[in-house]
């Protein structure tokens, strides 16, 4: 059981350990704590600015952003080959 956090005087630490507590009970699969997390997170996202989203989790979008390059490579690549099977296939 979490200790008791006066949410008044200590919000952040308050709203930490109770998603934390959330994360925990979704886990063990109780019904409901996995939708009730999942709104938690979308409202805290919601509220939050896109430039402190952006400064506290750049390694993690750098890293999206390297994944997403990746991908469209490999897409542009098998994409070009099939034109270019296409076009062998109808001058033949």
């Amino acid at each position: 059981m979490m200790n008791p956090i006066d949410p008044r005087k200590l919000t952040g630490k308050w709203l930490e350990m109770t998603l934390k507590n959330l994360a925990e009970r979704a886990i063990d699969e109780e019904d409901g704590a996995k939708e009730t997390l999942f709104s938690a997170i979308e409202s805290t996202v919601l509220g939050l600015d896109s430039n402190y989203i952006e400064e506290i989790f750049r390694d993690w979008i750098d890293c999206y952003e390297k994944i997403l390059f990746a991908h469209q490579n490999i897409d542009n690549k098998n994409l070009n080959v099939l034109k270019q099977k296409d076009q062998m296939e109808y001058e033949e």
